[in-house]
């Protein structure tokens, strides 16, 4: 049998289901076997955990033990901690509680009502089995549609710095909530979401909403403004009808001053006139007005250019305006200065302005003055002839004190300064001093010497200058000394008499060692000089030394002769002297004889022909057509048997010393080429030469006592030489520079002087010829 059970009342008196379990009155006849339920009014769970309990037992003693099963109708509302019971026939009658919790479903769903469920039973006692009952009980809900909003982490700020809140659902919608947000003042702070959606999966999850403070420029303290849930939107009715949520409160932190900014800066004037410049702006929007004036603290160094007043209004607070200074120059080496420019306000009615302190905008003048010794370079070369160079001084910036310079020159010797000390002070420190250098003499020939005028010393109380030393002056000294030997000419001519004459001899400049120069005559026949060499020192160098030069007789009429003095190099540990070699001097040794006058003539005494010609002297020559030898060009003499066919020349006033001629012996055994020399009685048997070519013997043949022979080629040239000796009355013959004969006897005994030559050919068939005859003669 089944049995609901709300309460705890049964279908019978309690009375009576007691007493049945000991009496058997009660009735006419005792009741089925039945499930007793006890439960107290009432019963509920709720969805916090909390728990109910009911008892259960049998009715009568069962003969078989009987399992009852224990369950919930909705475990989502309720569960049980048992699945069954179990009665014996020793504990039937004893209650066992069945334990209800309740379970949290997250849903706003109200009191849930849930039925636990007993039975049907099972036992091996028929009476026993099928038995049932039903408890109700309530679960109440622990969920209601609510929303929560999370107080802010912190404050916003017009820094642009967040903070953020949470939203979140207090149950789980049947349907989508949309949750709109709002900031009530956006000029302080924003949302950056204005919208949030919670679904069935998400309801529990808070969504978070960040909040960012605004700048607005005013200088309007920390303003607090509200974040608040505008409407809730929602199928779920409990969710769209629900109230909105207190709106949670945020602090904009204001960042905002009275304030002048330098927006942007080049700080560096300079002395040349480039101009340091910034840009202002105030920091936050004034409420009236602002007015700013400008000063420098150094105009020495720095001068506003710009405006020296500023306005700046509401509209145009943050735009910025350019101040700008331009650099000053004070010629002093004083380094970069700094200096400052003062902003002020001069006046406002914004008291936030009109209370604020200046603001010092700190700038730097770069210096373009330096401490500096200017020194120029040297106008040009000094001379050892005292020609002048100058140069100049003067500072490159004013001095603090008084700068002396001193200075000398480093070889006095060959440059000396007309001061050597030079002072600047404050009013002549950019005027310049000149300092002049004279070149000294020194009789060297030493080339052009470089010197310098070195600074020894830079004194000043001025720091800056006290250390400085400027660099060396370098001078040439050009050297106005030639290394040379001047020779004079010779003063006359000198005599075969023994007459004499000087020339004098002087070095161009002092030397550095002795200096000897040897020399002599070119022909002591001519001419010799009375010392063979002159030394000179640093002592005499400059003092001509003369030298004579006397005549030599030479006892003949050779007029008047040229000859030299001829030098050596000089020997000197000089090396500008050493190795030269003066010119030589040229000197004429006069003649003590007179010369004669000779004519001279030629004849071809073949056929009558006649050539002449005239010498004062000396040599002379005898040449067909000025052609040279070996050519056809020459003198041809064909001969006869009677030795009579050819050519004589004659010198018929002169003595001849030496007859020289190219000859072509001809061809032929009986071919002789006969040359006699002699005078106008000339023959074979009475000559100084009696000189043939042998065509039989293929020889040169010298007639005399004893006969000289010497080998020769026919049809070849051969150039013949005789010197004659009018003292011994001898000859020298050489051929083709060969000696064939010296000192060799005349052949007649009765020549006296040679006044002639005969040419002459021995045949007819034979053709001798003849270039180039001379004639060296003298006077007798």
């Amino acid at each position: 049998m089944s049995r609901n059970v709300f309460a705890p009342s049964l279908s019978v008196p309690l009375a009576c289901v007691v007493l049945a379990l000991v009496s058997a009155g009660c009735g006419s006849s005792p009741p089925p076997p039945d499930l007793l339920v006890t439960a107290a009014p009432g019963i509920q769970t709720n969805e916090g955990g909390a728990q109910a309990t009911f008892t259960v037992q049998l009715s009568s003693r069962p003969r078989r033990d009987v399992v009852l099963s224990v369950s919930s109708s909705d475990t989502s509302e309720a569960t049980v901690t048992t699945a069954s019971l179990v009665f014996t026939r020793y504990n039937w009658n004893a209650p066992q509680t069945v334990l209800i919790t309740g379970v949290d479903d997250d849903l706003a769903d109200g009191t849930q009502t849930v039925q636990i469920d007993l039975g049907p039973s099972t036992s091996g006692d028929a009476r026993l089995v099928g038995l049932s009952a039903t408890v109700s009980l309530d679960n109440v809900d622990d969920e209601t549609a609510g929303i929560t909003v999370s107080q802010p982490l912190g404050s916003v700020g017009e820094d642009g710095s967040t903070t953020t809140f949470t939203v979140v659902l207090h149950s789980q919608p049947t349907a989508s909530v949309e949750v709109s947000l709002a900031s009530s003042d956006e000029g302080e702070g924003t949302l950056d979401s204005q919208t949030l959606t919670f679904t069935a999966m998400n309801w529990n999850a808070p969504q978070t909403v960040t909040v960012s403070g605004v700048d607005d420029d005013l200088i309007d303290g920390t303003q607090t403004f509200d974040v608040s849930v505008t409407a809730i939107t929602s199928a779920d009715g409990d969710y769209d009808s629900l109230a909105l949520p207190s709106a949670v409160q945020v602090d904009n932190i204001d960042d905002d001053s009275a304030g002048i900014a330098v927006v942007s800066i080049d700080d560096e004037s300079d002395e040349e006139g480039a101009s340091a410049s910034f840009t202002l702006a105030l920091r936050a929007r004034p409420s009236a007005d602002v007015s700013i004036t400008l000063s420098s603290s150094r105009e020495d160094e720095g001068v506003i250019v710009s405006s020296t007043t500023l306005t700046f209004t509401a509209d145009d607070y943050d735009v910025p305006q350019t101040v700008t200074v331009e650099g000053q120059d004070d010629d002093l080496a004083d380094g970069n200065q700094p200096y400052v420019i003062t902003i002020s306000v001069a006046a406002s009615d914004d008291t936030d302005y009109a209370a604020l302190a200046d603001v010092d905008v700190a700038l730097s003048n770069l210096d373009d003055d330096s401490a500096a010794i200017l020194v120029s370079d040297a106008s040009g070369h000094t001379a050892e002839d005292g020609t002048q160079a100058t140069f100049t001084v003067r500072l490159a910036s004013q001095p603090y004190a008084d700068v002396t310079i001193e200075f000398d020159t480093s070889d006095a010797g060959e440059g000396q300064v007309d001061l050597t000390s030079l002072v600047f002070g404050a009013a002549d420190w950019d005027q310049e001093q000149t300092v002049t250098i004279t070149g000294q003499d020194d009789d060297v020939d030493d080339g052009d010497q470089p010197y310098t005028i070195a600074f020894s010393d830079v004194s000043s109380s001025d720091a800056a200058y006290d250390v400085l030393m400027p660099a060396n002056v370098v001078v040439t000294n050009d050297d106005d000394d030639d290394t040379g030997v001047v020779v004079s000419l010779i003063s006359g001519n000198t005599t075969e008499a023994l007459g004499s004459a000087t020339f004098t001899v002087v070095l161009l400049s002092e030397p550095t060692a002795d200096v000897v120069l040897g020399f002599a005559s070119n022909d002591p026949t001519e001419g010799e000089t009375d010392v063979a060499e002159l030394t000179f020192t640093s002592d005499n160098w400059d003092l001509p030394q003369t030298v004579t030069v006397t005549g030599v007789d030479d006892d003949i009429v050779d007029g008047d002769v040229a000859y030299q003095v001829v030098f050596d190099a000089i020997v000197s540990a000089d090396l500008t002297y050493m190795g030269i070699v003066p010119d030589s001097v040229d000197v004429t040794n006069e003649d003590d004889r007179e010369i004669c006058s000779c004519s001279y003539a030629g004849d071809d005494f073949e056929d009558g022909m006649a050539q002449g010609f005239t010498s004062t002297g000396g040599t002379f020559a005898v040449n067909t057509t000025m052609g040279a030898n070996g050519t056809a060009q020459s003198l041809e003499v064909t001969g006869g048997g009677n030795h009579l066919v050819g050519v004589s020349l004659s010198a018929p006033a002169c003595e001849v010393t030496r007859f020289s001629a190219w000859v072509r012996p001809s061809a032929g055994s009986e071919a002789h080429n006969y040359i006699v020399l002699g005078d106008d009685a000339v023959s074979a048997t009475n000559a100084i030469l009696f000189f043939y070519a042998h065509g039989s013997t293929g020889s040169w043949r010298i007639f005399s006592s004893t006969g000289i022979n010497t080998p020769y080629t026919v049809g070849v040239w051969s150039h013949l030489v005789v010197d004659v000796d009018w003292s011994t009355d001898t000859i020298d013959v050489s051929i083709d520079g060969v000696s064939i004969a010296t000192d060799f006897p005349f052949r007649g005994t009765t020549i006296d002087t040679l006044t002639r030559v005969h040419l002459y050919n021995l045949t007819a068939a034979g053709v001798g010829q003849y270039d180039e005859l001379e004639f060296e003669t003298s006077c007798p």
